[in-house]
């Protein structure tokens, strides 16, 4: 999903509408593109280091007289709640949790993406790995790479990396200077157009997960709201249309 702008008014071309009901379905398509988001926040509860969506909408005004206008509704983008989740103690010691802004840099066939999930792994080579096996940068921009035999690894708190009390890699964390610039990229990864930087500030904590910054019985109550709201107006508009078939019956036997 990205975070463009769309208009969500597809149907203003539908001459043999009234403009009510254009209205209405314009305020049904954008409760639909929000109940797609907050079923992906949901899905997405248990994922960690996920950031929370949420769509923003503006009007679109419409003269439609001389003393009247309509207001559709537009979707206007998307916005991510970037804000920490909290933490879960999981002790294995390559799972690891950014404590306040910044994410991992993880390398990609496309380049440099960035995650705040911070489920790693060793893959065949002994690199600190994603999931999906693309490995985690160090502060000189190549993997970290654990010697064989290592039986501790020992991550501190400024992100160094040490293997039986000998440093092999240091970690940092990137922030941006507008995160809603980010994109999303799929697997939790987000690519950048602006170089980053890193902060001083941040924590790399070993031994523990982020997780989703999402609350599942605020999700839950949103989407009822919406499918409620959903309901209303469709409800309204069946009417209307009940409404005018039977005025127009009762013209057609006047006739």
């Amino acid at each position: 999903m990205e975070p463009a702008f769309r208009e969500v008014i597809y149907f203003e071309s539908v001459q043999y509408m009234d403009s009510g009901s254009l209205v209405a379905l314009s305020q049904q398509k954008a409760l639909r593109r929000s109940m797609e988001v907050v079923a992906q926040n949901l899905a997405n509860a248990g994922t960690p280091g996920y950031k929370g969506e949420k769509l923003c909408f503006g009007n679109h005004i419409k003269a439609a007289g001389v003393d009247h206008n309509l207001s559709y509704v537009v979707e206007r983008g998307v916005l991510r709640d970037f804000s920490e989740g909290p933490g879960k103690n999981t002790g294995n010691p390559l799972h690891l949790m950014i404590h306040g802004s910044g994410f991992f840099p993880i390398q990609t066939k496309w380049g440099t993406y960035y995650t705040r999930c911070g489920v790693f792994e060793l893959n065949a080579e002994s690199e600190i790995v994603t999931a999906s096996g693309d490995p985690l940068l160090a502060e000189d921009g190549m993997p970290i790479v654990v010697p064989e035999g290592t039986k501790l690894i020992e991550i501190t708190r400024d992100g160094t990396v040490s293997a039986d009390q000998h440093v092999i890699g240091v970690i940092k964390a990137y922030t941006f200077k507008d995160e809603q610039d980010l994109v999303p990229e799929g697997h939790n990864l987000f690519s950048a157009k602006e170089n980053p930087s890193t902060s001083d500030s941040t924590e790399i904590l070993q031994g523990m997960l982020e997780q989703a910054n999402i609350n599942p019985i605020h999700e839950m109550t949103k989407m009822i709201e919406i499918l409620r709201r959903y309901q209303e107006i469709q409800y309204a508009m069946n009417s209307h249309k009940e409404r005018q078939d039977d005025s127009i019956d009762r013209l057609v036997k006047i006739a």
